[in-house]
């Protein structure tokens, strides 16, 4: 019973983040701001219903949305993107039908009139007070009166905001002139970090535990263990990094990203696992430093270095391998696509 209210539990919660995720509400004011481009930061992920106000009521208005990802590149608010015509966005309020009666002429009349959202509100508020005061057989006035006030006001569909994403409102009404008025609003959305893929080089330091390499020396007719001359300080794995990144502008160093690596490479045909730290500069180069684990060849333990033996060993009879850690470091790059995706 216990695990089944938990549960239960669990759920109410989940039920009741996501009704409130659904229940976002932007309102644009289209009496303001017309031109600039406002900005609404910190928006959490989910969707957003854009309800306009003080639109005019026998005008046609285009909404459109654009998506820009952030978190690699900032993005230049002077360049506003192109506007597509998007019929599904497209909507035309009812037309007023003409009003007759003498006590809401005045504000029907200038309402359905009106050529200029910053107009809209003096007309909305003396339409409001014409309202108060009109008789209550005056059903066709009032019916034309709240048509255009429902008209000053529309929602257009929802909105899905992502994380690490800005999305540019484009509305738009074009004038009896041909002019275009344009209003642009910017949802910038939580930043957060992300896993990436790079492509590079592991280089092994040997030293901390020295890769062994021996060889039986033939003298007379017996054979000696000797130890080879190994200078390889250094073995490289070409290796394929996963990178965890945070978002760049927490970072105070413009052009460095520090974050967490963790790979997997290549070493005479065995795998290899690198992790540490990176960073990485202008996103698309990486610098690493951590520790490696791969596979290393040693004596095996029944024999030793100047040990007399009958017969000649192969070099996997003298040796046993086994997988050791190593201090190393990484030179990676980012590229748009994988290098090893064929064409």
């Amino acid at each position: 019973m216990k695990i089944k209210a938990i549960i239960g539990f669990l759920m109410f919660l989940g039920f009741m983040s996501a009704t409130t995720t659904a229940q976002q509400v932007y309102t644009l004011n289209l009496a303001e701001n017309e031109g600039d481009t406002l900005i609404e930061t910190n928006i959490s992920p989910g969707y957003i219903h854009i309800e306009l106000f003080n639109q005019i009521p026998e005008a046609g208005y285009l909404v459109n949305f654009k998506e820009h990802r952030v978190i690699n590149e900032p993005f230049d608010l002077e360049i506003v993107p192109e506007i597509s015509i998007d019929s599904s966005m497209f909507f035309l309020p009812p037309p007023a039908p003409v009003c007759t009666n003498d006590s809401l002429i005045t504000a029907n009349l200038a309402m359905s009139k009106v050529d200029e959202e910053s107009k809209v509100p003096s007309l909305l508020a003396k339409m409001n007070t014409a309202l108060k005061d009109t008789m209550s057989n005056c059903t066709t006035e009032v019916a034309t009166a709240l048509r255009l006030k429902t008209a000053t006001r529309n929602q257009t569909k929802k909105v899905t905001i992502k994380n690490n994403y800005d999305t540019f409102m484009i509305v738009e009404r074009i004038t009896e002139d041909g002019d275009r008025k344009r209003w642009i609003v910017k949802f910038e959305s939580e930043r957060k970090g992300e896993w990436r893929t790079m492509y590079g080089f592991n280089f092994s330091w040997n030293q901390a535990f020295e890769r062994e390499s021996y060889f039986s020396q033939q003298t007379d007719t017996v054979f000696t263990v000797t130890k080879a001359d190994n200078n390889e300080i250094l073995s490289y794995l070409p290796t394929v990094f996963f990178v965890w990144q945070p978002y760049k502008g927490n970072t105070k160093i413009p052009g460095l990203v520090p974050g967490f690596m963790a790979g997997i490479g290549i070493e005479d045909n065995n795998p290899a696992i690198t992790t540490g730290l990176i960073l990485t500069i202008r996103d698309n180069v990486g610098i690493t430093i951590g520790a490696t684990i791969h596979q290393q060849q040693f004596l095996r333990g029944q024999y030793s270095e100047g040990q007399i033996i009958k017969e000649s060993l192969t070099e996997d009879q003298l040796h046993e391998k086994t997988y050791r850690i190593n201090p190393s470091f990484s030179v990676a790059f980012r590229f748009n696509t994988s290098p090893f995706k064929s064409e």
